[in-house]
């Protein structure tokens, strides 16, 4: 995944060897290599550990 968002990054137009300044930019490469990254942030461990439901007892419930 992470050579993914390398190498969207370094097909960008904007890239230029990895030198900017502070007006130009690889913004679109970048972009595009965030998309992947907002998936595969969090296993889907994770996300049960943190969201999934787990029934109480109904005795524990009063």
């Amino acid at each position: 995944m992470r050579s993914l968002q390398r190498e969207a990054i370094r097909l960008d137009p904007l890239w230029n060897g990895g030198g900017y300044s502070d007006s130009v930019d690889p913004e679109s490469g970048t972009r595009i290599a965030r998309m992947p990254g907002v998936l595969t942030y969090r296993s889907a461990i994770e996300w049960h550990g943190r969201f999934g439901r787990v029934r109480l007892d109904s005795e524990l419930r009063a």
